[in-house]
């Protein structure tokens, strides 16, 4: 009986044995695939890393390059392997390529990868750029990546140089005599508070850096397309040194106008970029433009606002201009030969073939006494003129869905249209309560004398509070003064505080 067990027993062991085989070898199998993948995903994640790095070669310590190259290339100890079963070799594998993998990755996260990786990007866009605009690169483009408060800062430094106390009171005075500006805007502050809100990178000519703001996705259509025309500004900066154009002079219209080529040229190079490298899918990011919306420009007095898309638009205008009528080397001539004023922006044809040069208008010099002293001195032209004479609700809407937003009222184009030369002269007392503005025009004939005299007199009746008190004057309740002389071609246009301030701006031009 007792045999019978055991043999039975025996059998059944022996049963239990063949049945589990099958299932050891599917374990065994699963285990072999598992650690194949693992090994294979953790390969391709090493390659992949090492394939961006290399990408960014040029930008990385070459030491530090061989130590990353070396760590993706680490072979497989011997002693590891050894004459392990097949599964075991397989798993000892997996386990090498995701130690590989982990010791890459993380000697990679000491590099500035988010950076490097912009850097390259500037570099990428900065070649296309070169050979659209059929400018050689002279050197990299140095770009540098601020945060939101960093690039106010650096905004604040070069206005700073650039808005003197001087100009800023100057300017404002007279902006204010004009219309254009309410009476009690501070312009430093509207100019900063502005671009703070509107710039996302910006080019400085006075270090050749190119500087972005951190929140700026250079990676998106629209980014690109931005970081094209900052990276022409470089390009032109290289071939056409900035600080060496009539840019930063005391005659501020020549300055418009020099910025005109400057953006007109980089704006027309985005144009093309975008046509060039625009695909289906960049529809999606064109969202991001059409969503920013226009509420911070439409806070501030639209004069300023013009003044400050004039030169994109005008001078891409311009430029087509020329192409137009055939001018020789057209993208380049302006560069080497700038404009002399805003007329020549808004009128090709008087800068090419012969640029028609601006009169030279005086106005006799103010010698300060009694705390009044002479704040601003130099030409308006034709584009501010114009918008002097363009009544606020002609204003065009500014909207992300056209670019015809410049000011194009007829009466005021016609008004402005035949600017010969000019000059205006601010005199102010010591806390800017008494003052008087002297604006002395030629034009080109007496019928555009005669159409300024119209459209300034219509504007001048757009003046809240301004009454006709003779022909060609007006009063103010507050008592600020206005009178317009036209004789022949010539006109002049004086504004003033009160009736003292207009006695003192009578009896200075009789001398």
């Amino acid at each position: 009986m007792r045999r019978w067990a055991l043999l039975l027993i025996g059998v059944l062991a022996w049963a239990a044995g063949v049945s589990a085989q099958p299932a050891d070898e599917a374990r065994l199998a699963r285990r072999l695939s598992v650690a194949e993948r693992e090994a294979a995903l953790a390969d391709q994640r090493t390659a992949e890393l090492l394939a961006e790095i290399e990408s960014l070669a040029e930008f990385i310590d070459p030491a530090t390059l061989l130590r990353l190259r070396e760590i993706a290339a680490e072979p497989a100890p011997a002693a590891e392997i050894g004459e392990a079963t097949a599964v075991e070799r397989a798993e000892a594998a997996s386990r090498l390529a995701r130690r590989r993998h982990n010791l890459l990755r993380a000697a990679a996260a000491e590099l500035p990868l988010d950076s490097l990786r912009y850097r390259r990007l500037v570099q990428e866009v900065a070649r296309e750029v070169a050979a659209l605009r059929g400018l050689a690169l002279q050197r990299p483009v140095e770009s540098i990546v601020l945060t939101r408060t960093e690039l106010r800062d650096l905004l604040a430094r070069l206005l700073e140089k650039e808005l003197t106390d001087k100009l800023v009171r100057g300017e404002s005075l007279t902006w204010r005599a004009l219309g254009l500006l309410p009476p009690d805007s501070d312009l430093r502050l509207l100019y900063s508070g502005l671009l703070e809100e509107q710039v996302g990178g910006l080019y400085n000519d006075q270090d050749g850096a190119l500087y972005v703001v951190d929140t700026f996705n250079p990676r998106s259509f629209l980014g690109r397309v931005i970081l094209a025309h900052e990276i022409c500004h470089a390009l032109q900066d290289q071939h056409f040194p900035i600080r060496e154009l009539p840019f930063r002079t005391e005659n501020l219209d020549q300055n418009l106008a020099t910025a005109s080529v400057l953006e007109g040229d980089a704006t027309l190079l985005m144009v093309e970029w975008g046509a060039q490298s625009f695909q289906a899918a960049d529809l999606l990011s064109m969202s991001e433009w059409m969503n920013q919306g226009t509420q911070q420009l439409e806070a501030v007095p639209p004069a300023l606002v013009q003044s400050l898309i004039f030169p994109y638009l005008a001078g891409l205008q311009f430029l087509q201009g020329l192409q137009g009528l055939g001018a020789e080397n057209w993208r380049d001539l302006p560069f080497r030969r700038p404009p002399l004023s805003t007329t020549h922006i808004l009128h090709p044809d008087r800068y090419w073939p012969t640029p028609a040069e601006p009169v030279r208008v005086e106005l006799p010099a103010w010698e300060s006494r009694d705390g009044f002293e002479e704040v601003r001195r130099g030409q308006v032209g034709e584009w501010t003129t114009r918008l002097v004479l363009t009544p606020e609700e002609n204003y065009p809407t500014l909207s992300a869905l056209s670019l015809d937003i410049l000011v194009s009222e007829p009466v005021a184009v016609a008004g402005a249209a035949g600017w010969a030369g000019d000059l205006l002269v601010t005199v102010a007392g010591p806390d800017d309560r008494q003052w008087f503005v002297a604006w002395k025009t030629t034009w080109v004939e007496e019928l555009d004398a005669d159409e300024f005299e119209t459209a300034f007199t219509r504007r001048v009746a757009t003046w809240p509070g301004f009454t006709g008190s003779d022909y060609r004057e007006w009063t103010h309740a507050d008592g600020r003064r206005v009178r317009l002389h036209v004789e022949g071609i010539e006109t002049l246009v004086l504004l003033a505080s009160d009736d003292e301030a207009m006695g003192m701006a009578a009896a200075w031009l009789e001398h």
